[in-house]
């Protein structure tokens, strides 16, 4: 009889422990998941790549960040040798005093940076790379919040190269370069999903050379909430585009 008793308790123990260690790991699921992330978004362009990097706060409570300056992260690019070829900051200066940043229960904080493929004055060549993000602020209970992701910079294109695009009030100005064999270029400005301005037609500065060209494009274009993507294309090769 007391064998058998010394059995059931055993048995009870057994499964009070197996329940004990279930409770245990759902608890530490749940703290990994009720935290505060950092992930970076690599959209890359014709002639430079966009980072979005994101800040979520997935806990119950709010989370305050200490800078000890005006920089919120860091951002190293390396090729697939593991050589940097990107640090974003190199050669800026960033002001010198403590700051704070504060993200309620479910709160986010997006940054955005652009990188141009220079490296010491020339273009990276194609090919894969790999972004790695720190960021900069410490909070309590915290450890240092990193991210990272791999993209892709395209090669260089034939026809089109130092692209800029400003926002004006009331229209978009494009120049650059452009070398194409034919007698005009045509433009288009989409969102991702329908034609913001449709596909128009450019004469050619120069035939079949390097020539500067300036596009004034009616609208204010700051009114809309998706990124919008310019494409510059002819019929020989694959359309140009920059996000803004």
């Amino acid at each position: 009889m007391k064998i058998r008793m010394f059995s059931i308790i055993f048995v009870l123990c057994l499964m009070a422990g197996c329940s004990q260690s279930q409770e245990a790991e759902e608890v530490g699921n749940d703290v990994t998941e009720n935290t505060v992330q950092l992930s970076v978004d690599a959209r890359e362009d014709s002639e430079q790549v966009r980072f979005a990097i994101d800040l979520l706060n997935q806990t119950e409570e709010e989370v305050t960040f200490e800078f000890r300056s005006g920089m919120r992260y860091e951002i190293r690019v390396l090729n697939e040798d593991g050589k940097e070829v990107y640090r974003y900051s190199k050669g800026r200066m960033f002001t010198q005093a403590i700051e704070y940043v504060t993200l309620g229960p479910g709160e986010s904080e997006t940054y955005v940076e652009t990188w141009n493929y220079q490296d010491e004055g020339s273009r990276v060549p194609e090919g894969n790379y790999k972004v790695f993000v720190t960021f900069t602020g410490e909070a309590a209970g915290l450890d240092v919040l990193t991210a990272e992701e791999d993209f892709t910079i395209p090669p260089l294109h034939s026809s089109f190269r130092n692209v800029r695009v400003f926002q004006h009030d009331q229209h978009l100005e494009v120049t650059g370069d452009v070398n194409s064999s034919g007698n005009e270029f045509h433009y288009s400005i989409e969102d991702g999903h329908n034609e913001v301005v449709e596909k128009s037609s450019e004469a050619v500065p120069k035939k079949g050379e390097w020539a500067s060209f300036s596009l004034q494009i009616p609208g204010n274009f700051s009114e809309h909430n998706r990124q919008l993507m310019l494409l510059l294309f002819n019929e020989e090769e694959k359309p140009f585009h920059m996000t803004f």
